[in-house]
């Protein structure tokens, strides 16, 4: 996606400029490329973003309980029906909705060590997590 990184880059700008955040208190997760083969970690995060989010949030000791949080993602998107996943007549119905990690292994492959999509149900356990260990403080924008 073409603009993501500048993006991102403005949105550290107006974290910094207009609402003070320390630059040391912002973390990013960037692939230089277009394909997503070459990943730029901006930060000492560890790599996937569930893993990073779920762990940094979590144990991170300089966030305090009731800090404000702010993920902001931007890249793809995708959506997939329950009924190829699922065969209970109630859990089949609808779509998941799951945003896709730079890391990602396209859908058809199903080689081990592949890194999946992060489902709606997934990103919502995190922000669950986060919310029970650092407070309700959290403002989530998804740009996909």
């Amino acid at each position: 996606l073409r603009g993501c990184v500048s993006d991102v880059e403005k949105m550290k700008g107006f974290l910094t400029a207009n609402l003070e955040v320390p630059e040391d208190h912002i973390h990013s997760l960037i692939s230089t490329q277009p394909s997503g083969r070459s990943i730029n970690i901006t930060s000492d995060l560890p790599g996937r973003l569930v893993d990073t989010y779920t762990c940094y949030f979590g144990l991170d000791p300089w966030i305090l309980h009731g800090d404000n949080i702010i993920v902001y993602f931007l890249g793809h998107g995708s959506s997939y029906f329950c009924a190829d996943y699922y065969t209970d007549e109630i859990e089949n119905a609808g779509c998941i909705e799951a945003i896709c990690p730079v890391d990602r292994a396209p859908r058809s492959h199903s080689f081990r060590g592949s890194i999946p999509d992060i489902s709606d149900r997934e990103f919502n356990t995190i922000l669950v997590e986060i919310s029970r260990t650092k407070g309700h403080h959290i403002t989530c924008t998804l740009d996909c």
